[in-house]
């Protein structure tokens, strides 16, 4: 990936690492360091997915029902398609953040 400085993700490799880096107007804003293609991959393809179900979940909203149902079924079916784990591990993920912040439907 190429560093575009508006506030997408980068990929930078070093001799044993892999970074991927937020940048915008040239201030690093996030950076996740790792060792492994598997983990790299990951979250690439994991960030990939997130766009495309924040995309999808913008199109097609339901009036009253927290988004964050939509856009985390539409995430998790998105990595399945790519690696079956790694779906099994963003969904982790998920309820680990819906344990703290459960959802919050105005139905």
């Amino acid at each position: 990936l190429v560093r575009s400085d508006d506030g997408f993700e980068h990929l930078e490799i070093s001799e044993n690492a892999y970074h991927l880096v937020v940048t915008e107007r040239g201030l690093e804003i996030s950076r996740r360091t790792t060792s492994s293609k598997d983990e790299i991959l990951y979250w690439m393809v994991a960030s990939l997915a997130w766009g495309l179900a924040t995309n999808f979940e913008l199109h097609n909203r339901i009036p009253g029902e927290d988004s964050r149902r939509l856009l985390f079924a539409k995430q998790i079916e998105y990595l399945r398609r790519v690696n079956a784990s790694w779906a099994e591990r963003k969904q982790k993920e998920f309820d680990e953040i819906l344990q703290k912040y459960p959802f919050d439907d105005l139905r």
